[in-house]
């Protein structure tokens, strides 16, 4: 008797999740007796997965930080290859997440023979270009989510293939009519989803939050926007005395009725980005981590959407620039210009470059199929 098809899949972070979740749903209406095993979040739970450990605990992010937590990781591979050798799954697929995914497809092909496919590919472009000869090795497959990876990967002999990008498909349902700037204004401040980020850029935003009214706009609205995964109480303690709305919304539902929006720097500013409302890129990591990341990092720009336009278009304050003065300052630009004309412009042309909005059917369709 011929066994269901089994697809052993691994996403390490809140977007992983998501965009994990949209594949599996696609891969589930061709073939419903596909079984998952794994790691994910509550979304790709949803469809079928019983992850090994919670998403939560894989939330780390910066060099020091993953030192820190080395020991889980050692725990945790071994536990993904021992469950991968028993399972003996017809494919494997790794999102994001390239630290921790790509060592496992290393430890893989060392002993079996599964194909392996890479969704949403590591910053090779970035930093670390000399992983090239790693995913030659051992990575069979690549699907990438931007336009000009593909080229890149193409140009180092790599078997890669382009769909668009995820977050086409996630905002078809949603419209963002212009937002009149007069009068009340709400501003969206999404700071991260992992536990670590919330520590760092909260007591900035804390008092961004206390101090704007005082000298921007007697009548502006926050709302927090709390990431799958990251529990309430975390925002709360730095937000209880202030009038804040925490939203489990999604981004891009919230900025249905955002004006404005500071977003931690990552997945996504591109998806506040798509609503063509301004916003501010913000980051700020450990002195350590910093400094490793700038000897690495070869692009100019932290924010995917600065990249893919290859201008610095939307501001990014990283590190020691991510300051109230700031962040006032430049929110101070955004209501003195309000229309934003030539900011739309830029990324409605971005826009264009991200595929037709069926990206997670062509995905899994392409993991189904080859």
């Amino acid at each position: 008797m011929k066994k269901n098809k089994t697809i052993f899949i691994i996403a390490g972070e809140s977007s992983g999740d998501l965009h994990g979740a949209g594949v599996m749903r696609e891969m589930k209406a061709i073939d419903k007796s596909i079984v998952f095993i794994g790691l994910g979040g509550e979304r790709m739970s949803q469809h079928g997965l019983q992850s090994l450990v919670p998403i939560e605990k894989l939330a780390v992010m910066g060099f020091w930080e993953v030192v820190i937590n080395l020991f889980f990781f050692i725990k945790l591979k071994k536990r993904i290859l021992k469950k991968i050798d028993e399972a003996q799954p017809d494919k494997i697929v790794l999102i994001d997440y390239p630290g921790f995914n790509l060592s496992i497809a290393k430890a893989v092909k060392q002993k079996l023979n599964i194909p392996i496919i890479y969704y949403i590919s590591p910053q090779l472009w970035a930093w670390k270009e000399k992983r090239i000869e790693f995913i030659k090795q051992y990575i069979d497959k690549m699907i990438v989510v931007f336009p000009f990876e593909k080229e890149w990967y193409h140009k180092r002999g790599v078997d890669v293939e382009y769909f668009g990008h995820p977050v086409i498909d996630t905002s078809k349902q949603y419209q963002y009519p212009k937002q009149d700037w007069d009068g009340s204004i709400n501003i969206a401040l999404c700071p991260g989803s992992r536990e670590q980020e919330i520590k760092r850029h909260m007591p900035i935003l804390r008092q961004f939050i206390k101090q704007c009214p005082q000298g921007v706009n007697q009548s502006i609205n926050f709302i927090l926007v709390r990431a799958r995964g990251l529990k309430k109480d975390l925002l709360t303690t730095y937000v209880k005395d202030l009038n804040v709305t925490i939203s489990d919304e999604s981004i891009l539902q919230t900025f249905q009725k955002s004006h404005f929006g500071v977003i931690a720097s990552g997945t996504a500013t591109l998806e506040s980005a798509i609503t063509t409302r301004p916003l501010i890129v913000v980051y700020k990591m450990s002195w350590i981590s910093w400094l490793i990341t700038k000897g690495f990092v070869k692009i100019p720009f932290a924010c995917i959407v600065n990249i893919l336009a290859g201008e610095k278009f939307i501001p990014e304050l990283l590190q020691n620039d991510f300051t109230v003065k700031n962040l006032k300052k430049h929110l101070e630009v955004y209501i003195e210009e309000k229309n934003q004309i030539s900011y739309k412009h830029k990324i409605n042309n971005i826009i264009k470059l991200l595929g037709d909005g069926d990206s997670y059917k062509k995905t899994a369709e392409y993991i189904l199929n080859n």
